[in-house]
């Protein structure tokens, strides 16, 4: 019996917001699971759904976290880029080291999951092209915003947008690593308060030379 077109717009739908669950639940197991031991079916479960369900969207454990980072573990950036030349480029840092800390802090367990399993890795390195691996991603985009602070004479033209973005997403992602292992950061002060030093010693670096230019 064939479909009307109501009810296969009402099947997409459905598949398409099972879909979005299946990779919402996954990152609300992810905050409180070892992502290793995270097993398709408990995911399943999760969502509220079959393992065969799952399947339909998603054929490995692999597919379902690629789409993960993919969708749901990027950092957002977009109201930086609209505030290039207003704020200041401190305050404007330390909500981007802010946003940073909170990505890193949901991909460092899938990373070192997907880095100790031959399979995942495997898939992930599939997945993923050069340019679209999610720390690159990260620090192209910072260094969008530094280079677009530099165009209109907010940052020295001698600094390096480039060093600067990976020095700040370097930072936050061994910060996220050691308090995953550890359970404490490396330098024991909040996130806030990271954030605003950290954006305070880059911006002395990305200033330098400003006033003789």
């Amino acid at each position: 019996m064939l479909m009307t077109s109501e009810q296969m717009i009402t099947t997409v739908t459905a598949s398409t917001g099972l879909r979005a669950e299946l990779l919402d639940a996954t990152v609300r197991l992810l905050h409180s699971r070892d992502v290793a031991g995270l097993t398709t079916r408990e995911i399943a479960r999760e969502a509220g759904c079959s393992a065969g369900a799952l399947y339909r969207h998603f054929a490995t454990k692999a597919d379902l976290l690629v789409a993960v980072a993919h969708e749901r573990l990027r950092p957002d950036f977009g109201e930086m880029v609209r505030r290039v030349g207003s704020s200041t480029v401190e305050r404007n840092l330390e909500n981007i080291i802010l946003s940073t800390q909170r990505f890193m802090t949901e991909l460092v367990p899938i990373v070192t999951a997907v880095g100790a399993d031959a399979e995942l890795r495997a898939g992930w390195g599939r997945a993923f092209d050069r340019d679209d691996i999610p720390p690159r991603r990260t620090v192209e985009a910072i260094a969008a915003y530094i280079a677009a602070e530099q165009r209109v004479g907010r940052v020295s033209r001698q600094a390096s947008p480039l060093m600067s973005a990976s020095m700040l997403m370097a930072t936050c992602y061994e910060d996220a690593l050691v308090q995953y292992i550890f359970g404490e950061s490396t330098h024991g002060m909040s996130p806030t308060r990271h954030a605003r030093a950290l954006a305070h010693e880059l911006w002395m670096g990305l200033k330098a030379c400003l006033q003789n230019e």
